[in-house]
This record gives structure tokens, sequence and C-alpha cells, in this order.
């Protein structure tokens, strides 16, 4: 939410896998509480809306950016990217659920915010900076 704490809708992982290949989710976390965007009604309809249909245009958004600072980037290398430069100081979850699976929304990675929320400045200059 806008003071960047995971909104008590949002889900929390762990992800199915199995016992030797887990899944860690999320991956990462993006802002999808009450964001202003384009609406199908019309040509020039807005609305606020809540949910993953908010948060993943912002990660695809960052992913974009990155790629036109640096186009030679790999998916690996931007998924890389993302994860280090992502806010890992992070307020707790709303909802009351200060852990999940016995692992604190502290710890990095952890099934709240996964590495963190996204930070596209920080990310695009270090898209900049990659060798």
């Amino acid at each position: 939410n806008r003071n960047d704490a995971l909104s008590s809708f949002s889900s929390r992982g762990p992800g199915v896998g199995t016992a030797s290949h887990p899944l860690q989710k999320p991956d990462i976390s993006a802002p999808g509480e009450q964001v202003r965007s384009a609406y199908p009604t019309n040509d020039s309809a807005y609305a606020t809306l809540s949910g993953t249909s908010m948060a993943c245009p912002a990660v695809a958004g960052l992913t974009a950016l990155i790629l036109s600072a640096n186009p030679s980037l790999t998916v690996d290398q931007v998924r890389e990217i993302i994860i280090k430069t992502a806010v890992t100081s992070l307020p707790a979850p709303n909802g009351g659920q200060s852990t999940c699976s016995g692992v604190s929304y502290t710890q990095v990675p952890n099934y709240h915010y996964g590495y963190g929320r996204i930070d596209a400045q920080a990310a695009v200059q270090a898209a900049l900076k990659y060798c």
C-alpha cells in the first residue's frame, strides 16, 4: 500500500513445490493497492483498482525500463537486478500475520514480500552499470 505494507488481501507463500525444490513465493512485491490506471470502458477512462492486476504491470514496466537501459541483459540478469535492488526494509504486513510457515517478514527472502518491493530507479541504475 502507500506505506509499503503488504495489503491484507495479498497472497502469501510458500508456493507448491517438492521437498528438494520448494518454491519461494512471492519472488518480489510491487505496488498493488489503490492504483490509478487506465480502464477499458472508453478511450479516456481511469479507475482506482487493487490486486495482482495492478502489481503485475508495475513489474512488467520495470522489466521494460531495465531492458531499455541495457538491451543486452538476459532474463536471468534482469531477475538478478530486480532482486538485488529491491527495498527490503518494509513494515509489518497488514492483516496481522507477521510470519508465514515459520518465516518472519523481516527475513529475506520471505513468504510475504519475497525479496522485497521493486525499486525502479535503483534497478535502472544497476542495469546501466551491469557488465
